[in-house]
């Protein structure tokens, strides 16, 4: 029975911890997940932000350097009917060099007909034509455009033109055709993005097909079309899309470009989140595990005294219910088991010494019956003594049955009065074992008095216990929340630490333009000063020589400016940052008091617990004992019963003493009628 205690306190108890802890791990796990996710897709935003801008200013720049070129007037003399050769072509040809080397990202820079023939490039005249591009037929109605995406008819690499219409006095003589080489520019802004360890960052046109890829088989081969996370993606201007392909859980933060109808995408693959919560998720079950085990030792320690002071008491109760009253119940404890242990100790020595009480006086009762018993024999032998003397002689027998009937007489009336006192304590006994009867009703009344109350502290304690487990969930989810804070501030930081990085960066790209600008001024200046050589041959030259020198001081102009603005967001950053570590320290300390008091929380789950053991099992001995009290009743009740019919007994006995009394007095007359015959 105390085994199927123990086991009614553990079980659940262990079953209680193990659905909780493995709850509170999953949620946990769920969460930590989530945030990881939130945190990578975030980097993602700013990686295709950052792409993105930077794709937008290099088109916007290529086009602006297309439009600017296509009315340099080196090319007129080779748009004249049967073009030029020589010196003209070999001026074309370096002008259309100086715009190559205006940047990396330029492949090449050609110059067409109308018929789509190529008159030159920066290299020399080639044999490829392009009259039947898209760009090329939408370049001769007057617009700048850019292409979309196709491979290179001479390195099969992915490419994208910008196409200038070649116009003098409003007739459109030729196409300018500068080719970006997208695989450099891939190269150098796009492939080094990572996203965690696995994610990437990716380009394709607005119709799905891929223009850049870490894997070299899906460029120019892949349409995300032919998906329905594709579709969708390409519906919009930007957003989030989950997705799985090549058999992994993917997602993606996506951005439209505004100077081309191209899209920049980062993926986030699943990999990196797993990977990030394993180490959590494997905390988190290793902690539940030793929480468990900590809980049920503790539990144990707790249990196991009082079982064992409860089995003290069953095993006594049941050996005074068996009759041995001789066993001794010591409980060194102060709390109601040891009061439990004390009342039954009482009672059973208030038990023996009543039964003791009725036990002597049935022993002298059957002490007078035996006197009785002897009288009545001496009266019988009397009686022959006197049938002899009547034989024998009258007077003889009739003078000693004289002198027996004087003893016989004063022997009844010793014994009559021996009888009736006998009676009186029978009588005694039966009240004293009757009060008994009544003292252990009150004590059985009592024993389940205290069991109800106990069983309603049962209840208040197993209401204190749900109240401070509602307390503790809510720590944890105040555990939670700030553990969430911790995670997003150093995500934040994280961020703002990219950003800087970003910010470095872009003051790097500045550098370069404004070395750009400083080299396009100087150029200006050359070519002004070869103008001033030239003549009046040369003014239209230094005409577009002086707003070329304009265009660069204005470059120079912006690009300090930006420098500026650059390292103002440099220190707003670095200052941003101090302020999230201050943040992250403030939640840290946060964090420790949420411990600590969720910790005191977790021990007055853990002793109102124990309580409300404590008091059931107080409940379960208090009925036990209430059991024990019951039987040891019914058994007063029969001793009570016995000495009632002791008691009758003797009645019984008085009364026939009486009658031989009587007799004697009979016989005492008789004597004398046969004295005076």
């Amino acid at each position: 029975m105390i085994g199927s205690v123990r086991a009614k306190l553990l079980i659940p108890t262990m079953i209680t911890l193990i659905f909780s802890i493995g709850i509170s791990s999953y949620f946990s796990a769920r969460e930590a997940k989530e945030e990881v996710r939130r945190g990578l897709l975030g980097m993602g935003t700013i990686a295709t932000q950052s792409v993105s801008k930077s794709l937008d200013d290099l088109l916007s720049y290529m086009r602006g350097v297309a439009a600017l070129e296509s009315e340099n007037d080196k090319f007129d003399p080779l748009m004249l009917p049967g073009g030029a050769t020589g010196k003209p072509m070999e001026e074309a040809q370096h002008a259309l060099q100086r715009i190559v080397d205006t940047s990396s990202f330029i492949e090449a820079v050609t110059l067409y007909d109308v018929t789509g023939t190529c008159i030159t490039n920066n290299k020399g005249p080639t044999n490829v034509s392009i009259k039947d591009r898209a760009y090329f037929k939408k370049a001769l109605t007057g617009e700048v455009c850019i292409s979309e995406p196709v491979l290179s008819r001479t390195n099969n690499e992915p490419v994208s033109v910008i196409a200038a219409p070649v116009k003098r006095d409003g007739k459109i003589l030729g196409v300018l055709i500068v080719g970006l080489d997208l695989s450099k520019f891939s190269e150098s802004m796009i492939t080094p993005i990572k996203i965690g360890q696995e994610g990437y960052v990716y380009l394709m046109d607005g119709k799905g097909k891929m223009i850049s890829h870490p894997e070299k088989k899906y460029i120019m081969k892949l349409d995300v079309s032919q998906f329905d996370w594709g579709r969708e993606m390409l519906s919009k201007e930007s957003g989030t899309v989950s997705y799985m392909f090549d058999g992994h859980v993917k997602a993606m933060t996506f951005k439209r470009l505004t100077a081309a109808d191209w899209v920049i995408g980062a993926v986030v693959n699943d990999g990196d989140i797993n990977r990030a919560t394993d180490t959590i998720t494997r905390s988190s079950i290793i902690f539940g595990v030793a929480g468990v085990v900590l809980a049920c030792v503790a539990l144990l320690f707790v249990v196991n005294p009082i079982l064992a002071a409860l089995r003290k008491c069953v095993d006594f109760a049941g050996t005074v219910a068996a009759g041995d009253l001789g066993q001794i119940l010591h409980l060194n404890r102060n709390d109601e088991l040891g009061k439990l242990g004390q009342s039954l100790s009482a009672m059973v020595e208030k038990l023996k010494g009543m039964i003791e009480t009725a036990t002597s006086k049935t022993a002298e009762a059957e002490e007078q019956t035996r006197l009785a018993h002897t009288a009545t024999q001496q009266a019988e032998s009397a009686r022959l003594a006197a049938e002899n003397a009547k034989k024998e002689g009258m007077l003889v027998a009739a003078g000693q049955l004289e002198e027996v009937v004087a003893v016989i007489s004063a022997a009844s009336s010793q014994l009559s009065a021996q009888i009736e006192q006998s009676d009186r304590i029978a009588t005694n006994s039966s009240q004293r074992l009757s009060e008994a009867a009544t003292a252990m009703n009150e004590m059985n009344a009592t024993v389940q008095e205290v069991a109800s109350n106990a069983s309603s502290a049962s209840s208040m304690s197993d209401q204190t216990k749900g109240n401070a487990q509602n307390g503790q969930r809510i720590m944890q989810q105040s555990l939670q929340s700030i553990g969430t804070l911790h995670t997003v501030s150093l995500a934040l930081k994280d961020d703002m630490t990219q950003l800087n990085d970003h910010a470095y960066a872009i003051s790097r790209i500045m550098s370069v333009i404004s070395d750009i600008a400083d080299q396009t001024n100087l150029l200006a200046l050359n070519a002004a000063i070869e103008a001033a050589r030239a003549g009046d041959a040369g003014r239209g030259f230094a005409v577009v020589a002086d707003e070329v020198r304009k265009l660069a001081e204005k470059t120079m102009a912006s690009t300090h400016d930006v420098g500026d603005a650059i390292t103002a967001i440099q220190a707003s950053t670095a200052k941003s940052v101090k302020s999230m570590d201050n943040a992250l320290a403030e939640v840290e300390i946060a964090t420790n008091f949420a411990n600590m008091s969720g910790e005191a929380l977790r021990l007055i789950v853990s002793d109102a617990d124990a309580t409300a053991d404590q008091v059931r099992a107080i409940a379960t001995a208090s009925e036990q004992q209430s059991a024990a009290s019951e039987e040891i009743n019914q058994s007063i009740l029969e001793v009570n019963t016995m000495a009632g019919q002791t008691a009758a007994a003797m009645g019984e006995a008085a009364k026939a003493v009486a009658d031989m009394v009587s007799q004697a007095k009979n016989l005492s007359r008789l004597v004398a009628d046969m004295k005076n015959s």
